[in-house]
């Protein structure tokens, strides 16, 4: 049997139809490797991505946190199923470690104004979306995001229901967790309770891949399943389940 096989496999490798196969399957792979994911996704694909660098302040001091964020979803074919499948594994959320250990997370998805900023009809020659983003990753263009949104992702003058989601989260310890509670910007993108204010926050679109920093700041993050009576969500949604552990280490309850 062995021989056999090991025969078919030499006059497999002298057809001449065995050297251009290799080769597109090694170039088919080696792109596959480079480009960012859902480039040649059957189902998924994305319009924009960008780079978030955000300077928070938390009572007096300053921490950086840096993200690439895609922004993808189902190709229009099967659009109609839902993207929940096409949603990105790194880059959704910034971590920021205190100096007393304490981790703040916040989104990384900017509101809708400053998305257009960056990717809209109105820049220049009325193109669609997909079409203008791609424009936009090609020019680098960058928007302030502080300056069309509260915090990041909530648009300026919308105010949040208490039912509604939170702009941030605030964890105990990024070690061992075992507390979280959410909060909300103001306008100014401050919060009162806790004491946190954004000082920068830049997006520069880029055709690049997703990146976070989370597994070296906060990996118990993970590890960890957050408890919330009294909301129907906590940080979780932030934090891709292929990233998340099956069997979490740490129990962290709202407060």
């Amino acid at each position: 049997m062995i021989n056999y096989f090991f025969r078919d496999f030499v006059r497999m490798f002298k057809s001449r139809w065995f050297t251009p196969v290799a080769i597109v399957c090694s170039v088919m792979l080696i792109a596959y490797a480079l480009f960012p994911p859902y480039s040649f996704h059957p189902f998924c694909t994305y319009d924009l991505t960008y780079r978030l660098h955000v300077t928070l302040e938390a009572e007096g001091k300053q921490y950086s946190s840096e993200v690439v964020r895609q922004k993808s979803r189902s190709r229009h074919w099967i659009a109609a199923m839902g993207n929940a499948g096409c949603w990105p594994d790194k880059g959704t959320a910034l971590a920021f470690r205190l100096g007393d250990n304490r981790l703040v997370l916040l989104s990384s998805n900017i509101c809708p104004e400053a998305d257009d900023k960056i990717a809209s009809y109105s820049n220049g020659k009325r193109m669609s979306y997909a079409e203008d983003a791609a424009r936009a990753m090609r020019e680098h263009r960058k928007v302030d995001v502080i300056s069309h949104c509260a915090g990041i992702s909530r648009s300026q003058g919308r105010s949040l229901r208490s039912d509604e989601w939170f702009d941030g989260f605030l964890i105990d310890n990024a070690d061992k967790p075992t507390r979280w509670r959410g909060f909300k910007f103001d306008n100014t993108s401050s919060s009162s309770q806790p004491q946190l204010r954004i000082v920068t926050a830049v997006a520069e679109a880029a055709d690049i891949s997703p990146k976070d920093n989370l597994d070296k700041v906060a990996p118990e993050i993970f590890k960890t399943q957050f408890k919330h009576p009294n909301m129907p969500y906590g940080p979780e949604p932030w934090l891709s389940n292929s990233r998340r552990s099956s069997k979490p280490a740490h129990l962290a309850y709202q407060y």
